[in-house]
Parts: structure tokens; sequence; C-alpha cells
């Protein structure tokens, strides 16, 4: 668990977390049978409760680096 974290931290730090993180949300919604932007309102309502850790992240980091999608 510790190398994906560090895995994670590393990607975040070199921008190249924006493509997973849409990626992650994209698979979600997929197998939830949901929009995009519903996968991330659903997320931020209920969190952990419903959703993986790596989905949270994911939430977490296009709302810090694409403000522009929720305007």
């Amino acid at each position: 668990v510790g190398s994906d974290l560090e895995e994670r931290v590393n990607r975040h730090q070199n921008g190249g977390d924006r493509k997973h993180a849409i990626k992650q949300i994209q698979n979600e919604a997929k197998f939830r049978g949901m929009e995009f932007l519903d996968v991330i309102q659903d997320v931020e309502k209920f969190g952990r409760m419903i959703y993986s850790e790596r989905v949270v992240e994911a939430v977490r980091i296009i709302r810090e680096k694409a403000p522009h999608i929720f305007a």
C-alpha cells in the first residue's frame, strides 16, 4: 500500500495526475451507470462511506486542478 501511495503522491506532484483522475472517475461512472459530474457530486455527498479512496482522491484532484469544470 505504501508504494501505491508514493506513486500517487509523485504523480500528483508531477502534474500527470489529472488525466489519471479523469479516467478513474469515468470508470466509476461507467461502473455505476452514472454521468461523470453526477459521480463527482455523489462523492462529495457520500465520500468514503460509498466510494473507494482512489475515487475520492480523483475527485479531490479534479476539483483542485480543473475548477473551471464546476463554474
